[in-house]
């Protein structure tokens, strides 16, 4: 749907060269591709807040009732997709507020009514799905733990990914982090230079689309963290995206070559070190899967026993030969296949000479054995993400286990 987009609309209004600026952006860069096929809500995230932008781009252009109609309806489908975009809407919503009120050709009182109108209309729309917002706030609250505290490295890490894959420290990655930040100055200063070349409406959607990627960043950074606790930069997709149109669209005004040629050579140098990235990546993800294949393999058999922490939705299917328990109740599971049992020195007790292993979320596992509380230890054996399989084994002594372990199978 991009490509067609990109052909039939970028292509058309913009040229090849903003067409091809935005597709290789959105394909190349980091690990966007990767992130597309994560989740479905991710690549409509983009698709829609795409869609999105382009309405307000032609409410700048025009305001017409077709255009409002359009944005609307996009805007609503893009908070259904995901809750996080309500951040970078909310910054478009507000530079509209500060277009009506810095250009004098327009009707400010008609413009500001259809405005309103327009965030009424979304809110109404996004009435009933207020209560499965709330429940999928309260699961984040419960399960995700791995969100750092935002902090100068965190703030870069989010300000790069447009270019770059995920970062956990300053340094990381520290070459490509200078160049990701050269592009995006150097991007501001074109902008700056070139903003007597461009159309009123023109040079104020390339400004949106800059400030929606920054400040919503920004700010949907303070809040999800301090109040969600879930946040990771594939969340910043569809922001990344809007970017790398206004880059796009900015480009292709660009009438200086010397300008423009930088500017493209730092594009493809960090297009192919994205490429590479994700190569690297899937190639990687590619060996957890098959070392987890096999390791399933082995363990689904009639004699050995299973113990589910927060991944029976997840495995049940894969393991239905085993004996299973669950360490946690789940609400909603109809016919569930488990015994549930919170203690796994009992589960343990209960099942003297069979194999026993533990599919847990795992924050702080090394690739040592992992010690237990009740003198049980646990060795990996395979991991995807954040899900570690692992082998149970009692030992005899007290001295082998350790309370301040118990953290790793309760998270």
């Amino acid at each position: 749907m991009l490509i067609i987009i990109s052909y039939t609309k970028i292509k058309k209004e913009y040229g090849w060269l903003a067409c091809g600026v935005f597709l290789f952006g959105i394909t190349a860069m980091g690990n966007i591709s990767e992130i597309f096929i994560t989740g479905r809500m991710y690549s409509w995230s983009v698709l829609f807040m795409i869609l999105a932008f382009m309405a307000y781009i032609s409410v700048l252009k025009s305001s017409s009732v077709k255009s409002w109609i359009l944005l609307t309806l996009f805007t609503i489908l893009c908070i259904y997709t995901h809750y996080i975009l309500v951040f970078p809407l909310f910054i478009m919503y507000l530079s509209y507020f500060i277009y009506i009120n810095i250009n004098e050709e327009v009707d400010k009182k008609s413009e500001i009514k259809k405005t309103v109108a327009s965030i009424i209309a979304t809110i109404i729309c996004y009435i009933p799905w207020i209560f499965t917002l709330i429940h999928q706030v309260s699961a984040i609250n419960r399960t995700y733990v791995h969100t750092a505290k935002l902090s100068g490295d965190i703030i870069v890490n989010y300000m790069t990914c447009f270019v770059l894959q995920d970062t956990k420290q300053l340094l990381d990655m520290a070459i490509w982090k200078i160049l990701a930040i050269v592009l995006l100055i150097l991007v501001i200063i074109i902008f700056i230079r070139e903003i007597g070349r461009f159309k009123k409406y023109e040079a104020f959607s390339i400004f949106s689309g800059i400030n929606i990627y920054i400040f919503a960043i920004l700010l949907s950074s303070f809040f999800v963290t301090f109040i969600f606790k879930g946040m990771t930069v594939r969340y910043f997709v569809a922001m990344i995206a809007v970017l790398w149109l206004s880059i796009a669209i900015l480009l292709s005004k660009v009438k200086d070559n010397r300008i423009l040629l930088v500017a493209l050579i730092l594009i493809l140098a960090l297009g192919v070190h994205g490429i590479n990235t994700t190569v690297g990546d899937i190639n990687y993800h590619n060996e957890l899967g098959l070392e987890q294949k096999n390791v399933i393999s082995d363990i689904n058999k009639a004699d050995n026993i299973v113990i589910y922490n927060n991944t029976y939705n997840t495995y049940h299917f894969l393991l239905n030969n085993t004996k299973e328990y669950s360490l946690k109740e789940y609400n909603g599971v109809k016919n569930p296949t488990y015994t549930y049992e919170d203690d796994l020195a009992v589960i343990m007790e209960d099942n003297p000479d069979k194999n026993v292993y533990l599919i847990t979320v795992l924050t702080n596992i090394t690739d040592s054995d992992e010690k237990y509380p009740d003198g049980i230890t646990g060795k990996k054996l395979s991991r995807q993400g954040r899900n570690y399989i692992l082998k149970l084994t009692q030992v005899n002594d007290d001295e082998n286990s350790t309370e301040s372990a118990a953290e790793d199978y309760t998270t």
